[in-house]
Parts: C-alpha cells; sequence; structure tokens
C-alpha cells in the first residue's frame, strides 16, 4: 500500500491509500489499482475507487452511517 495522505470524507478523518495489484487476470484480480479512505475513528474503509485492467474508473464504493445507528 502507498500512503497518499490525508483527507476529509464525509465529515470523516481518514488516510488515504493506494493499492495496485498485478495487471493479470489470470492470477484472480479483477482490478489494477484502488484508493482507499479508511477511517481513523472506525478503522474501516469508508470510500473506495476500484480501477480496471485498462486503469479506468470501474467501481466506486461508500460506506455511511444509517441515521438510526
Amino acid at each position: 500500500l502507498k500512503e497518499l495522505g490525508e483527507e476529509t470524507v464525509y465529515g470523516r478523518k481518514t488516510r488515504k491509500v493506494e493499492g495496485i495489484f498485478p495487471k493479470d487476470a489470470a492470477k484472480g484480480y479483477y482490478c489494477y489499482r484502488t484508493i482507499m479512505n479508511l477511517d481513523f475513528d472506525l478503522k474501516v474503509p469508508i470510500k473506495m475507487l476500484v480501477y480496471d485492467l485498462d486503469d479506468k474508473l470501474i467501481e466506486k464504493l461508500k460506506a455511511e452511517k444509517q441515521a438510526n445507528e
């Protein structure tokens, strides 16, 4: 993982990291890289961008606290 610094996401302090995987679908990887924002307090990813083997954005994932939690 490569550290990309700190960033505020959805009002939460996060650590931004990037993971790069082999560009080899035969090894079982469906993506080339992912950028994640890990919540400092909750210790979970709250935002993730996933790039395919051609380095094109294919997924944007986010986690938010439900109003009743």
